[in-house]
């Protein structure tokens, strides 16, 4: 029923509050059809509804919420919501959003151990810089660029493990975010 009302884009303030649960749903559901459905309503939801950018901004938050969620089958299913939902968005909407989109998926990559979820992040990732203009995939580069330069600066001040296992993570993330750009294309 609450697909029906978002194709129909039917505005009521309802639907709006009524999505929130259902991005929750589309991770935490036991249920791989009712993720699968939830999913599917969200990125209805996302290509089709009327909001304002301020709104649409928090909906498509909401996408990379679920990245963090603590078991594997809701990360996957956050990471294939994501992954549709980048090859469906507007390019305008993906690029407005790239820096989220990129910390977000990054930062996946960086602590994700599960060898299923990371296969998606690095996929996801791809997506991602295939949508984005040349400017905005240099902006990322610079940003791997910027992380993989801190790294290399801290090695020399590591007084403690938890400085050392900061570190292993961030360099973690700029291999991992790296193979992601050679498989976008981009070996630069």
């Amino acid at each position: 029923a609450l697909l029906a009302l978002v194709r129909r884009r039917a505005v009521v303030a309802e639907v709006y509050d009524a999505m929130d649960a259902v991005a929750d749903l589309a991770v935490t559901s036991l249920e791989r059809a009712d993720r699968t459905k939830a999913s599917k309503t969200m990125l209805a939801f996302l290509l089709t509804y009327p909001m304002g950018k301020k709104r649409r901004k928090h909906h498509l938050g909401q996408l990379l919420r679920g990245l963090d969620y603590a078991y594997e089958e809701g990360r996957c299913a956050a990471l294939d919501s994501l992954a549709a939902a980048l090859r469906a968005l507007p390019a305008r909407d993906v690029e407005d959003h790239a820096d989220a989109f990129f910390a977000a998926l990054a930062a996946r990559a960086a602590n994700e151990d599960a060898a299923e979820a990371l296969r998606r992040v690095r996929g996801t990732l791809a997506t991602l810089l295939r949508r984005l203009s040349d400017d905005a995939r240099g902006a990322c580069r610079g940003r791997l660029a910027s992380w993989l330069r801190e790294a290399a600066k801290r090695e020399d001040r590591l007084e403690n493990f938890s400085g050392a296992e900061k570190l292993r993570r961030l360099r973690l993330c700029g291999a991992r975010v790296a193979e992601a750009f050679a498989d976008a294309g981009d070996a630069r």
